[in-house]
C-alpha cells in the first residue's frame, strides 16, 4: 500500500489526534496517509480506548497519528477520554509526547443536514479553549459526488451525465454544509472557524489528503511559532 506522507516534507515530528463518530472513515483516512492497516478496536471493552497506540508510517518516522473511539451522538464518555488525553499529554516534558493538533472528522453530508454532534462541538470549543490546532476533515467527498450523480440520473432519466453538472452540485452542497458549521461555530460556540478540507480515499476520486497534511504541518508550525519555544 502506498503512503501518502512520502510525499510530505516534515523535518520534526507532528503528533496528530484523528477524532470523530463511528463510521465517518477515520481509519481509512489514517490507512490512505500512512500505508498502513489500522487495527480495529472492536475488542476493547465499553469505557477503554486505543487512544494512546501510535500509528507511524514505515517511510515516515515524523508524523505519528492517534485514533480515538467514535463518538457516538447523545454520549460523552469518549469525548471526555480524548480531553483527558490531549491534557495529559500537554503535562509531558518532551514536545514531541504532547498532541500538537487534533482532526475532527465528519462525513461530508449530501444536503443541509445536521453536520455535527455535541461532542464534535465541544471539541472545537475545546481545542480553542487549550491552543490546540484543530482542523475539521470532511470525509468521504466521494460519497457526496456519487450521491448527486445518482439524484441526476433518476429525476433526468440518464445515465453517465456530464460530471462537471453532477461536481457542481456537489461543490453547492459543500459550500452549503460549510456555511452551517461556521454559523454553529462562529455564531453558537462563539470562537474562531477553524482551518477544514475535504476528502477522499477512493482511488477513482480526487484524492486531496496530501494537501490536506501539508494544511495540517502548516497550521500546528505557526501555532508553535506563536506559542513559543
Amino acid at each position: 500500500m502506498g503512503s501518502i506522507i512520502e510525499e510530505v516534507k516534515i523535518d520534526r515530528l507532528f503528533r496528530i489526534l484523528a477524532v470523530g463518530r463511528s463510521g465517518v472513515g477515520k481509519s481509512s483516512l489514517i490507512n490512505r496517509i500512512l500505508g498502513i492497516d489500522v487495527a480495529p478496536v472492536s475488542h476493547l471493552v465499553v469505557g477503554q480506548s486505543d487512544i494512546r497506540r501510535e500509528y507511524v508510517s514505515p517511510r515516515n518516522k515524523n508524523f505519528v497519528l492517534h485514533d480515538s473511539e467514535g463518538f457516538e451522538p447523545g454520549d460523552l464518555t469518549k469525548f471526555n477520554i480524548v480531553c483527558e488525553f490531549i491534557l495529559e499529554r500537554s503535562k509531558m516534558k518532551n514536545p514531541e509526547d504532547r498532541v500538537h493538533g487534533i482532526w475532527l472528522c465528519t462525513e461530508t453530508p449530501p444536503a443541509g443536514g445536521r453536520v455535527f454532534e455535541r461532542g464534535d462541538e465541544l471539541l472545537v470549543k475545546f481545542a480553542h479553549e487549550n491552543k490546540v490546532p484543530l482542523v475539521i476533515v470532511f470525509t468521504q467527498y466521494d460519497r457526496l459526488l456519487r450521491t448527486k450523480k445518482a439524484e441526476i440520473e433518476e429525476d433526468e432519466g440518464i445515465l453517465n451525465p456530464d460530471p462537471a453538472r453532477y461536481e457542481e452540485d456537489a461543490r453547492i452542497a459543500y459550500e452549503r454544509c460549510l456555511y452551517l458549521v461556521r454559523r454553529t461555530i462562529e455564531g453558537w460556540l462563539k470562537v474562531p472557524m477553524p482551518y477544514y478540507a475535504n476528502v477522499s480515499v477512493r482511488p477513482r476520486y480526487p484524492a486531496e489528503v496530501g494537501d490536506l497534511v501539508r494544511v495540517t504541518v502548516d497550521v500546528i508550525k505557526n501555532g508553535l511559532k506563536t506559542r513559543g519555544p
